[in-house]
């Protein structure tokens, strides 16, 4: 016999929080999180709702939404980052395409090969991007952009494709 047990669809938006404690945003930053305003949170579904769903925040920023669902014995999480090239601040094009490979990467165990050996590079290029956010001189800036990228093709080669996704699905 097989039970079936009632299960929440989850939803969850990664948003930026607009103030973490953190230190300033870089430049153009604050103009970002001036105009991505965070949903408001509900903690009791409205009444004309009829996928009853709520709105939850947690410290870190991370917004949940969650709905019952009591048709399906499965739960579903479905994750959307709130960042897209349209988010980019102006003197950092790019940004939001090298978090999406980021955000998915994997964990020291997951979606890797050598995280040792792969995590000196990805240190590497947080240390790139950190040199960028200082630099104003575009020559400059474009062979900073060339050094991540041949830096990311070092990291990737300790990267196992699509993994993250494999163990999603």
């Amino acid at each position: 016999m097989r039970t079936y047990y009632r299960s929440s669809l989850l939803l969850v938006l990664l948003v930026v929080p607009a103030s973490s404690g953190a230190k300033a945003p870089r430049p153009g930053a604050k103009e970002w999180l001036a105009a991505s305003r965070l949903p408001e949170t509900v903690e009791t579904p409205l009444p004309s709702d009829p996928l009853q769903v709520t709105v939850h925040r947690l410290s870190n920023g991370l917004t949940v939404y969650l709905s019952p669902n009591s048709q399906e014995p499965k739960i579903e999480a479905w994750i959307a980052v709130r960042a897209g090239s349209r988010h980019d601040p102006d003197d950092s094009t790019g940004m939001a395409h090298y978090l999406e490979h980021m955000l998915f990467k994997g964990t020291h165990k997951l979606g890797t090969v050598g995280y040792l050996r792969e995590k000196r590079h990805l240190d590497h290029i947080r240390e790139l991007y950190e040199k960028l956010f200082a630099t104003r001189e575009p020559g400059a800036r474009n062979a900073i952009y060339a050094e991540i990228d041949r830096e990311n093709q070092k990291a990737l080669k300790y990267a196992v494709p699509q993994e993250m996704e494999k163990a999603y699905k």
